[in-house]
């Protein structure tokens, strides 16, 4: 879908012959992403164990405000200035603070072996 969508943005800025500076924004912000699902994919592979669980991420952009929220072991990451800037945490029970979290909320952590890597 990225690779369509910054296709998309980038034949639309040639027919109208200029890019405006959200638009930079807008394919820089993709292009960083993609390139590093790209990566990820690369790093997983053969290891199906580790592609299991349900994530969720949401960025909401506007002209001065950027909102994350998100679930599991998800991460969003922002490019600025070609550094990137983590906008999220992952939700793992093996962080000291999502332990207390969860522990607060009435719930507990348990570590159930399933198979053996």
């Amino acid at each position: 879908f990225l690779k369509t969508s910054i296709e998309g943005d980038l034949m639309q800025a040639r027919d109208r012959g200029a890019l405006t500076k959200d638009e930079v924004a807008q394919i820089t912000m993709k292009l960083a992403l993609l390139k590093r699902l790209e990566a990820q994919g690369k790093s997983l592979e053969g290891h199906a164990a580790d592609r299991v669980g349900c994530t969720a991420v949401c960025v909401l952009l506007s002209r001065d405000t950027i909102v994350c929220a998100n679930a599991g072991d998800s991460r969003a990451v922002l490019c600025r200035a070609g550094g990137a800037v983590e906008l999220s945490q992952d939700h793992k029970p093996e962080r000291a603070e999502e332990r207390r979290r969860i522990e607060a909320a009435g719930g507990r952590i348990e570590e159930i072996h399933v198979a053996t890597r």
